[in-house]
């Protein structure tokens, strides 16, 4: 195997399988199957945490890879309910820690969420990939709709000379602005301001463009229908308890989504795999 898979007990509930080998370095950590480090070598780390994320069972941790489900954002009907649905601070089980084909360290991780299994496999290489898997048991008496993500925070050098190319021919749902239905902007998205938008119908890859770093980033999504962008910006960043006042010019989420009118309808017995794979590459 190129690297080693280690298990790390945490604070609280955040015991991690922490994965160290020539080709990168990453952690997984077990709630919530949260993959919260990523640093392929010869690069800095390409996903960003804050400082201030929470430590504590049962509250999710602000950055990496959270994994959304069975809703995005506010539940539907209950804003009583926790944002981005339970998977995220739930304990998940590890199934397996070994070779993928390739022979890059594999994590497979498991859990339950009402009448669906999910499974996540995580390959930390010169690439990270991610795949979850979600099934609808047979047991189930009716078919599910529902809503996946996988939430990813990037790690930029400064959100303010970022470009994301990739989406320019797809429509969004701008959430910043009364979410208004907006057509495509045929041009790379550029950061002004508070961003928060839904690209749909969209199975695009998705480039980001960082000349602080001198990077680029690629997303390359399976299974998925919508891309969600988004960076809080000054207001909403100090409002965040979980989030740094200045943290907003250092990261950039691009989310591997089935969401709003992308969300998902599952019979009994059904799967569906929703990944993404990351890479980054010296500009």
């Amino acid at each position: 195997m190129q690297g080693k898979i280690a298990r790390i007990s945490g604070p609280g509930a955040h015991s991690s399988l922490n994965v160290s080998g020539p080709e990168a370095e990453g952690t997984v950590v077990l709630q919530g199957a949260h993959v919260s480090e990523w640093r392929p070598a010869g690069h800095d780390p390409v996903l960003w945490m804050s400082c201030q994320s929470a430590l504590q069972p049962g509250l999710p941790l602000r950055g990496g890879i959270p994994i959304c489900f069975p809703w995005f954002a506010a539940h539907p009907q209950d804003s009583s309910l926790p944002l981005h649905g339970r998977v995220r601070t739930q304990i998940w089980d590890v199934t397996s820690c070994g070779d993928h084909e390739t022979g890059s360290p594999l994590i497979v991780l498991q859990t339950q969420c009402d009448d669906f299994e999910l499974i996540c496999r995580v390959t930390l290489a010169k690439s990270l990939e991610l795949d979850l898997k979600i099934t609808l048991a047979d047991s189930a008496e009716t078919a599910c709709q529902f809503e996946a993500a996988l939430h990813t925070y990037l790690a930029v050098g400064d959100i303010r000379r970022v470009t994301v190319s990739g989406l320019e021919k797809s429509g969004f749902i701008d959430k910043v602005h009364d979410q208004k239905l907006c057509a495509p902007e045929n041009a790379p998205l550029k950061f002004r301001g508070e961003t928060d938008r839904i690209y749909l119908d969209t199975q695009s890859e998705v480039v980001v463009h960082d000349p602080v770093l001198n990077r680029q980033l690629q997303i390359r999504g399976r299974g998925a229908k919508s891309t969600v962008v988004w960076n809080p910006w000054i207001e909403k960043s100090a409002r965040m308890g979980d989030f740094g006042d200045d943290e907003w010019t250092e990261m950039l989420c691009v989310e591997t989504a089935c969401v709003n009118r992308n969300q998902l309808r599952l019979e009994p017995g059904e799967s569906h795999l929703l990944g993404a794979t990351i890479s980054a590459a010296h500009v």
